[in-house]
């Protein structure tokens, strides 16, 4: 039995995992969800996806902190330019208690004209509140 690498993900199966992690997140699966995080991150060619989707089960779960140190380190440290790591980040961080650093984070992910989404997503940063709002499940 060979230890060969796993086949190559099309990009319409690794989207179709992240949706299903992220459906999982969403429905209070973090755990089961993170397995999934982790082969994206460490199987594909765009490991920024696993990070930011295991940033988001620790934001689900009330981890801001934990969050916001792993976007920094798995996706800013590598590309400070990301705007959804940017994104991410400024959100674990506004619900960690930070919003200076979430404002000046969102601030610099939208300097340049970024899409519609990323600028809804900014410029609804500032109604965040730290309240975990989660449904129980």
């Amino acid at each position: 039995m060979s230890n060969s690498a796993p086949p190559a993900l099309t990009s319409t199966q690794m989207r179709l995992l992240a949706e299903i992690a992220f459906t999982g997140v969403f429905y209070g699966l973090s755990t089961s969800s993170k397995d999934i995080f982790d082969y994206l991150q460490h199987n594909t060619n765009n490991p920024e996806v696993g990070v930011l989707g295991n940033a988001l089960a620790l934001i689900s779960d009330g981890k801001y902190s934990v969050a916001a140190r792993l976007i920094e380190n798995g996706v800013l440290r590598n590309n400070p330019d990301s705007v959804d790591g940017q994104l991410f980040a400024a959100l674990a961080l506004k619900l960690a208690g930070q919003p200076s650093q979430a404002e000046r984070l969102a601030t610099r992910a939208t300097a340049d004209g970024a899409d519609k989404v990323a600028m809804g997503f900014a410029k609804n940063l500032h109604s965040v509140s730290g309240v975990k709002s989660r449904p129980n499940y």
